[in-house]
């Protein structure tokens, strides 16, 4: 597995980051029981369009559309980074490709500032977060009224 930038200008990879991020985000809004999450109904055009997030790619080697595992997007804020978007192929889910995404966030940015939400009810994502370090910051509604719980990095894991 290879972690490198992902291109939006591309269409062949826009495209499989579309895919992948619809299929992620519908595995995770059975999960948790909204389909509220803006990246669900995001088009093709919206992602290409995208120029204020930094969208990196889980590749298997060698690298094509085809081999797109999982992608993390960042995005800066007045209180520092955020991770807006965490989507793992569920054909490749518990098999290390998020925790990698993450660890590679932590890496390139460093843990200050550094936050994350997730669904209440997305226990993998609660527990892939809490095992890195990442600790609630809050808890409240969604804009739709889904229960989320915000984090922030308090001490990463960068080994294990």
């Amino acid at each position: 597995m290879r972690i490198a930038p992902l291109s939006l200008d591309d269409p062949a990879e826009c495209v499989a980051a579309w895919r992948l991020q619809r299929a992620a985000y519908a595995r995770e809004a059975a999960l948790i029981g909204s389909t509220g999450m803006a990246a669900l109904h995001e088009r093709v055009a919206d992602l290409a369009a995208n120029r204020t997030e930094r969208f990196d790619g889980a590749w298997a080697e060698p690298r094509t559309p085809q081999g797109l595992l999982g992608l993390i997007v960042v995005e800066a804020t007045p209180e520092g980074w955020l991770i807006s978007r965490l989507a793992i192929d569920p054909r490749h889910l518990r098999r290390g490709v998020a925790r990698a995404l993450l660890r590679h966030v932590v890496a390139r940015h460093g843990a200050e500032g550094l936050r994350v939400s997730t669904g209440e009810a997305n226990s993998p994502a609660r527990g892939l977060y809490e095992s890195e370090g990442f600790v609630i910051e809050t808890r409240g509604p969604a804009p739709d009224g889904t229960p989320l719980a915000r984090y922030r990095l308090a001490a990463p894991r960068l080994s294990g």
